[in-house]
């Protein structure tokens, strides 16, 4: 069985400076696989060559074992989901309006699409009164989610997200992971997850690749990561570290008497 996505030998270059240099990475069916790394390292670029926002200079990019520049780009997104940070709803359509316009462009009728509306909104757990709701009416993580909502609509193999929650507060991004956790398993998807977020990384994804000046540095399971001797790969873990040995040793230190 071809894995679901694959990057053989890969590169992007923008006049004369190289974005990424011999990426080469497989992502198997129902896996959860974070791209991080510092900033200008790459990572958006790699997630657009999948579903052809940008293409390739050099290698290739395969979906299910077919060259993905063989694939008509409608077809392909179509299989792909694409979650980026600042949503991109249509601030003049509601929520169901922005959740079902893939289904209504593919020819989906009224009545089908208002039940899928009620469906997704329920499974990425949010109430059903938002759907006449405008998207300005709404919070940053229930615009989130009703981004995710629409990601969803086409029935999607494949899920590529661009740091979805950089903009979310910590109690917001947490509860909102834990949902994509959820619909990533519930749905068997694919998930390709971009983040800057190491915790984030490690405690969602079944593999984590480090991005660095545009190739992997690192690629693998978070306890590889926790174990790693890699200088960059130490210094991405110092941050989540410190603060997990900081809360420790506050829980340890005796309590003050009022």
């Amino acid at each position: 069985m071809p894995d679901v996505i694959e990057l053989n030998r890969v590169g992007l270059r923008f006049g004369a400076q190289d974005i990424l240099r011999e990426i080469s990475l497989r992502v198997a069916h129902n896996e959860f696989v974070s791209i991080v790394g510092p900033s200008g390292s790459g990572k958006t670029s790699l997630l657009k060559c999948v579903n052809r926002l940008v293409e390739p200079t050099s290698g290739l990019v395969s979906i299910d074992g077919s060259p993905a520049r063989e694939l008509k780009v409608e077809d392909l997104r179509r299989s792909i989901g694409y979650v980026f940070q600042g949503i991109g709803l249509f601030p003049h359509m509601s929520v169901a309006e922005n959740v079902s316009i893939t289904p209504r462009l593919n020819g989906a009728d009224k009545t089908a699409t208002g039940s899928l509306v009620a469906d997704l909104l329920k499974l990425v757990e949010l109430p059903a009164t938002l759907a006449a709701r405008m998207p300005h009416e709404l919070s940053g993580g229930q615009r989130q989610r009703v981004g995710i909502a629409r990601a969803l609509a086409a029935k999607p193999r494949i899920m590529l997200m661009d740091e979805p929650f950089g903009a979310l507060d910590a109690v917001t991004r947490e509860s909102l992971g834990h949902s994509v956790r959820r619909l990533h398993q519930q749905l068997s998807l694919t998930t390709l997850m971009v983040t800057h977020d190491m915790m984030e990384a490690l405690l969602l994804s079944d593999r984590i690749v480090v991005l660095v000046d545009g190739a992997i540095r690192f690629d693998g399971s978070p306890a590889d990561v926790l174990n790693s001797t890699d200088d960059v790969v130490a210094s991405l873990v110092a941050v989540p570290r410190r603060s997990a040995d900081r809360i420790s040793a506050m829980l340890q230190q005796p309590r003050s008497r009022a």
